[in-house]
């Protein structure tokens, strides 16, 4: 409802469900749309200065291409196989399946509620193989019983940065190319898990793309900006 509220001035709209393909350009005003679990998505094409917004859970599937848009829900599940460009963000969980592609700028950001609707912790979850270039934030502006998760599952491989206010759990295989920040570090080898030790996967931040570029939340204010992608 919150985030209702706040695209209220912007032209908060009903997802045009007759529509197969939706494009805005950046130099024309936000496009804000309305959505719920009961719109249907499959088949459509999304692209540019536009913004889908839900108040309840959103199902992202396969075959939907989102193209430089951004997601606003309370949770968010991305099905297995899904290709795409995309800022999602969350309260909840966001629940990315099996072999899923993000490319660059490309984010997952969880920002979790003091009371969580769901009655578990806030978290997000990538599938296993899975390919993220961008980066995966978790946040809680005060620390709760139930703490934030970032969960990645075997042979997945974030290309970016990773942020965990809470607990960051890497599995078997699991490769970060860049930065990782967290408050607790648990690692999965087959039935057993390692606190604060990492086994059996990789953070390698000299190996992060060199011309990729954070996000300003991580730098000084006073540190030059770049471009990070040219939009029509």
């Amino acid at each position: 409802k919150q985030l209702e509220k706040t695209f209220l001035d912007t032209g908060l709209q009903a997802f045009p469900t007759y529509k197969n393909q939706l494009q805005q350009s950046f130099f024309a005003p936000t496009a804000v749309f309305k959505v719920d679990h009961s719109t249907r998505l499959s088949g459509k094409t999304i692209k540019g200065n536009i913004i889908l917004i839900s108040d309840t859970s959103l199902h992202i599937p396969a075959d939907l291409q989102l193209q430089q848009i951004q997601v606003y829900a309370k949770s968010i599940s991305i099905a297995e196989g899904f290709k795409g460009t995309c800022q999602f963000f969350a309260t909840d969980s966001i629940v990315a399946g099996k072999n899923i592609s993000l490319d660059f700028p490309s984010s997952l950001v969880l920002i979790g509620n003091q009371e969580p609707s769901t009655g578990s912790a806030p978290m997000i979850y990538i599938g296993r193989d899975s390919h993220i270039n961008g980066i995966l934030i978790s946040y809680e502006q005060k620390k709760t019983a139930l703490q934030t998760v970032i969960n990645i599952d075997p042979g997945s491989k974030i290309q970016g940065e990773v942020y965990a206010s809470g607990t960051l759990q890497l599995s078997k295989g699991t490769t970060i190319l860049g930065k990782a920040t967290c408050y607790r570090l648990l690692s999965r080898s087959g039935i057993s898990s390692y606190n604060n030790y990492l086994v059996d996967a990789q953070i390698n931040r000299k190996k992060r793309n060199p011309y990729y570029l954070s996000s300003h939340i991580f730098n000084s204010s006073t540190q030059a900006q770049q471009v990070l992608q040219w939009l029509n």
